[in-house]
């Protein structure tokens, strides 16, 4: 099924404010309050809609990505290891290793989490990039991503 161009604007307006009235979003999207109902309707029956978590606000004191370098034991032990972990917000793989970006309440537990890393699975050069305070988050404009042709404007304010 082919995504509808409009929509893009109806999901860039819920990206800013999901509690955002129907009538205050179609209006904003320049479309019938009928049309974005049914589309949101339709859509959640098809995606995963969640919530954006400033984990520092909550009082976390390790908000990072960690980056493990690809091998054998990394791909096979090491990843099914962060897809289970509960402090393991996202993994991604790369053409290097993974990237998992994990949460903790204190450095205390994090340390405990790197130390099992190191024993158990003998992982070599996790580098830390700590994630701090969001300037921006989420704030793309789908719209013109997805139906733009013009490659030179892509980054342009």
């Amino acid at each position: 099924m082919k995504t509808p161009k409009y929509w893009w604007r109806v999901l860039d307006e819920l990206r800013l404010n999901a509690r955002m009235p129907l009538t205050e979003m179609s209006r904003k999207a320049g479309l019938p309050v009928s049309t974005v109902h049914d589309q949101v309707k339709k859509q959640r029956k098809s995606h995963r809609f969640t919530t954006l978590v400033d984990f520092h606000k909550l009082g976390c004191e390790v908000w990072a990505l960690l980056f493990f370098e690809q091998g054998d034991k990394v791909r096979n032990l090491v990843g099914p290891f962060l897809q289970g972990h509960s402090n393991v917000n996202n993994v991604f793989i790369e053409v290097d290793g993974f990237v998992a970006e994990v949460v903790f309440r204190t450095e205390e537990g994090f340390g405990h989490f790197l130390a099992q890393l190191q024993h158990d699975y003998d992982v070599p050069n996790v580098r830390r990039m700590n994630i701090g305070t969001p300037m921006k988050r989420e704030a793309c404009k789908l719209t013109e991503i997805m139906t733009s042709s013009n490659v030179e404007s892509a980054g342009r304010p």
